[in-house]
């Protein structure tokens, strides 16, 4: 699969309702796209919980997109001791888990 995830699903979606995706501009980033929406340069679509709350946006649902998504986290083995890597990685196991979970991550 080549390009992001999103222009995937997007691709997907359109596609099964006989639809292509075209633009004349193509921003590699979702800050990038937000900023370009935002300078009246087009639409953008992201998902929703990469969306940063902003009152210039105008957020629709695309119903027809029904596939999950699913996150990974990926740290170096080493330095998972260290307090920020070892917080953040405690905390979104908690998250994904809803439980805490005591052991030392590995």
């Amino acid at each position: 699969m080549s390009g992001a995830y999103t222009q995937h699903q997007l691709e997907e979606v359109f596609g099964r309702h006989q639809l292509t995706v075209s633009g004349n501009v193509v921003v590699d980033n979702r800050m990038d796209m937000s900023e370009a929406v935002c300078h009246g340069l087009g639409v953008g679509f992201v998902l929703e919980q990469d969306l940063r709350p902003d009152p210039r946006f105008i957020m629709l649902p695309i119903v027809e997109a029904t596939d999950d998504v699913v996150e990974h986290e990926v740290w170096i083995k080493n330095r998972r001791s260290l307090p920020g890597i070892r917080d953040f990685i405690q905390l979104a196991m908690e998250l994904r888990c809803g439980t805490f979970i005591s052991a030392e991550v590995s």
